[in-house]
């Protein structure tokens, strides 16, 4: 399984947000360097989220998650989900977690963080680490009010190498803090997570991205 399957569980895409703008490469580049340096040069992140999931195989079925999220640079998180199917989604930089938190659970799965599958998701910005220009043609999308939110459009340069077809990332213009990520997979499936109660640079505790599986736990790596 590559890393970006994980993201998409966190969050399957949503719509398309209008013709992208023929901005010039150095607008492009020059807000690229802006938003990269935001990220990695702050500590940690956390706040909440909420995940509304529509599936095209279930007749537009929209399902909303809610729960809270923490970041610290350079590439760890943690994903809790406390409404639906209440679960857990972590790294500690090297491996991530996905773990079910019901009473009846008693199995993990270990995905190793090899090489580049990180750096290749839209993600890794948020994490302080890789180069979106390296893995994404990335456009500039003129929304319904530009002064209240820049949208980014991404494109994989390897198809092969993902497993959804584009993302959207809405960010706030004066601080390129992000409000909202929204993507689309090759099935037709659409997501929206929004980002609430964002606090940045607050002490976190390393044990948030730490996971030692108890002896009755049944580790399936991956």
């Amino acid at each position: 399984m590559k890393l970006i399957c994980v993201f998409i569980f966190l969050m399957q895409p949503y719509i398309m947000l209008g013709l992208a703008n023929p901005y010039s490469s150095t607008e492009i580049d020059t807000l690229l360097d802006k938003l990269e340096s935001r990220y990695k040069n702050t500590k940690t992140i956390k706040g909440d989220f909420v995940q509304t999931t529509t599936k095209a195989m279930q007749q537009g079925l929209k399902v909303e998650e809610r729960g809270h999220f923490y970041f610290r640079m350079p590439g760890k998180m943690r994903w809790e989900y406390k409404t639906g199917r209440q679960k857990i989604i972590l790294s500690d930089g090297n491996a991530l977690w996905m773990l079910n938190i019901n009473k009846d659970t008693s199995q993990a799965v270990k995905i190793s963080l090899k090489g580049d599958l990180i750096t290749k998701t839209p993600m890794a910005f948020l994490l302080g680490i890789g180069s979106l220009r390296t893995y994404f043609t990335i456009k500039k999308i003129d929304g319904d009010d530009p002064s209240k939110k820049l949208v980014l459009e991404f494109l994989p340069k390897e198809s092969d190498d993902t497993h959804y077809k584009k993302m959207f990332i809405s960010l706030e213009p004066k601080t390129l803090e992000i409000k909202e990520i929204i993507m689309m997979d090759f099935f037709g499936n659409k997501t929206k997570l929004r980002f609430l109660n964002v606090k940045w640079n607050d002490p976190l505790n390393n044990q948030l991205f730490i996971f030692n599986p108890s002896k009755n736990i049944n580790v399936t790596e991956r």
